[in-house]
């Protein structure tokens, strides 16, 4: 397999997905993630805490899905490498991951 490299000679450098970072911060940094209105989801709301909704219950492995869908439909124009693994960790020695 023949891998294209950089002027570094890094397969790819850590700083092109600085796009894709910021965009994951801004939605789910920090963030209460929920599937659904819920009572802590009213709370936070009165206290203008960020809230961050899905299309589908909150786990981790659902999380990766959806980050590699929307990578790919969001970055396709900036971000034309393909990307074939999302992780997710959720512990320091736990994560889920969706392969392409």
């Amino acid at each position: 397999m023949k891998w294209l490299v950089n002027t570094n000679w890094l397969v790819k450098d850590f700083w092109d997905f600085e796009p894709i970072k910021k965009w994951v911060e801004y939605i789910w940094d920090h963030a209460y993630i929920c599937h659904k209105w819920d009572e802590v989801w009213e709370f936070l709301d009165k206290k203008w805490y960020k809230v961050a909704f899905l299309k589908c219950e909150a786990t981790a492995e659902n999380m990766c899905k959806i980050l590699y869908d929307d990578i790919k439909n969001r970055f396709s124009n900036t971000f034309t490498d393909k990307i074939y693994k999302v992780r997710i960790y959720e512990t320091p020695t736990s994560y889920a991951e969706f392969i392409w």
